[in-house]
């Protein structure tokens, strides 16, 4: 038998790319592969999707999977590719943080933040924030940003389900300033050493400026301005000005102005606006003259011109760890850059091409053994296989005869019975004995209730916020409450009276919380008829409820101890659930 083990390896084999999608909120999906050494876009091309600018979603999933597959065929992909996904993201902004502050408390209060935006009053968020290098020690300085979970599934759905694997998933913004980078419309001098620098981003409906230190983000500006509503002559005048008056708030040695729009020329623009620093700019829209990197011979000249910063910058995501980006899921290592994917049942396999020439003889060699002992093994099979299905019969009788005996309740064998009440009762157990587990000193409860389901719902206050959080993940970890989440976080001044009346009030900052949602509202709404046994439970505050939960009496919290009084604040996590 005559074949050619190089010439196998070469159809199954294909050199590894860097693909790179960007979905853009202009209504287009852009695919590029980019050569890392030169930034050179060596493949490109955007096909159009329902994209709503209002709503930040995707319209229609079935025409956005339809043109990524589109595109993919277009320049000659497969679809079992790893990509870098960048997408438009809701909110993006800062936060300061203390140092010691553990990410999962970070996270609660981010979300509790970004919840007061419009979209995220219907959809759960989905956040992620970047610690931005500073000489405080004491604080954490964040920059996050934000997408609603669902939109993100569906994203992120649609991509796997064709085959594609998710390496990172950024945020337009963070992709769009390491294109401008990439660009060296900034001099390269000033990002290693640093130093300040502003992006001018003009879009339909605002202008933003995003101050820079080095390859980091330090501040966000946002001016929202109806750049329709003014005429071609005055539009200009109109932005010029009111960027005048902002800038002089954020001082730096060079300025890039970027236009999205179509109505407004980042270069007219420049020329419009008071500043002596270095000032360059990118067009990215119809006044676009040339593509903002070098591209190759592949790329036509009509898709070129669409080449934004952003489907560079993704495609430059894993080049500076350190960088500024985001990542809104659990990122696959990358594949080295002399590695090969040899495509196995539909699986891509890394291999590096040190290797192909062993793995070719181990391919013959186990060709042969394959071959040689095919016969031998034609005939235990066979035993083996007479021998297994004589076992599974004796098996299946037995298993048949047993089930005839075993009683039944309710449609379940007995022992499942007696394991789901004895699991229920265990966690309703366990769930009432970590409400009390680990109450801070400076933390007091005024009401709860919790339900048959382990549903529960809490209001209480605290002196410190960190109480509040701790006292939150020991419910989380000792508990088993149905989906508990913090409703409410609030802070409250509260004012305690001295007896001495020629000493001015006291004023402590009390923050208030609530966590989930009330579990019997409409029971304890009406009240019950007089001589029941609601009405008799209802006069012992400590008293169980018909399905078991537990009312506590709000209570005015005593007058705030002095300085002296006051307890140290908890310095310990709360346990472990080792069950």
């Amino acid at each position: 038998m005559d074949f050619d083990i190089k010439q196998i390896l070469d159809n199954l084999q294909h050199k590894k790319k860097l693909v790179s999608i960007n979905i853009s909120p202009k209504s287009v999906v852009e695919i590029a592969e980019i050569e890392k050494q030169t930034h050179k876009i060596i493949n490109y091309t955007s096909v159009p999707i329902q994209y709503n600018s209002f709503s930040k979603q995707i319209e229609n999933f079935a025409d956005f999977e339809s043109a990524l597959k589109k595109a993919f065929l277009e320049l000659g992909f497969s679809l079992n590719s790893s990509v870098y996904l960048s997408i438009p993201t809701v909110i993006t902004s800062h936060q300061v943080f203390p140092a010691s502050l553990e990410d999962d408390s970070i996270k609660l209060s981010l979300t509790a933040e970004v919840e007061k935006n419009y979209i995220f009053k219907k959809y759960d968020p989905s956040i992620s924030y970047y610690r931005i290098p500073t000489e405080n020690p004491d604080n954490a300085f964040l920059c996050y940003t934000a997408i609603q979970s669902e939109q993100l599934a569906q994203i992120v759905s649609v991509l796997e389900g064709v085959g594609i694997k998710i390496l990172a998933v950024d945020s337009n913004y963070s992709s769009m300033l390491r294109g401008i980078i990439a660009s060296n419309k900034i001099e390269r001098l000033i990002v290693d050493e640093n130093r300040k620098w502003n992006v001018v981003l003009i879009t339909p409906n605002s202008y933003n400026i995003l101050a820079m230190s080095g390859s980091n983000l330090i501040e966000i500006f946002e001016e929202p301005l109806a750049v329709k509503s003014f005429n071609e002559d005055e539009v200009y005048q109109v932005i010029a000005d009111s960027l005048n008056l902002s800038l002089v708030n954020y001082p730096a040695d060079q300025m890039v102005i970027v236009s999205q729009s179509d109505d407004v020329s980042a270069e007219i623009l420049m020329s419009s606006v008071n500043s002596d620093v270095v000032m360059s700019y990118i067009e990215d829209n119809k006044f676009t003259k040339k593509p903002i990197v070098e591209v190759g011979f592949n790329v036509v000249q009509s898709k070129a011109q669409k080449i934004s910063p952003e489907i560079v910058g993704i495609s430059l995501w894993a080049e500076h760890p350190d960088s500024f980006r985001f990542n809104f899921v659990d990122t696959v290592v990358e594949l080295s850059t002399d590695s090969i994917l040899i495509n196995i049942m539909g699986r891509d396999v890394e291999l590096t091409s040190k290797l192909l020439e062993t793995i070719s003889i181990i391919l013959v060699v186990l060709i042969v053994l394959f071959v040689g002992v095919l016969y031998g093994l034609g005939y235990m099979l066979e035993s083996a296989q007479n021998k297994a299905y004589e076992d599974v019969v004796e098996k299946v009788g037995i298993i048949e005869k047993s089930l005839e005996n075993k009683p039944q309740a309710r449609g379940i064998s007995l022992e499942e019975f007696l394991q789901n009440t004895y699991t229920n009762n265990k966690d309703m157990s366990k769930s009432y004995n970590a409400i009390g587990e680990e109450i801070p000193a400076m933390l007091w409860i005024e009401e709860f209730e919790m339900g048959d389901s382990l549903a529960l719902y809490m209001k209480g206050s605290a002196y410190t916020m960190d109480d509040v959080l701790n006292y939150y993940d020991s419910l989380k970890r000792l508990g088993r409450f149905n989906d508990l989440k913090i409703s409410s976080l609030k802070v409250a001044d509260t004012t305690y009276n001295t007896q001495d009346y020629s000493v001015s009030p006291q004023v402590e900052k009390v923050y208030e919380f609530v966590l989930g949602q009330p579990v019997y509202s409409l029971f304890n709404a009406v009240p019950a008829a007089a001589g029941t046994a609601q009405t008799q439970a209802g006069t012992d505050p400590n008293a169980a409820d018909i399905s078991g939960s537990k009312k506590v009496n709000p209570a005015k919290p005593a007058p705030a101890p002095s300085d002296s009084e006051l307890p140290p604040p908890p310095t310990t996590l709360p346990k472990q659930d080792t069950n």
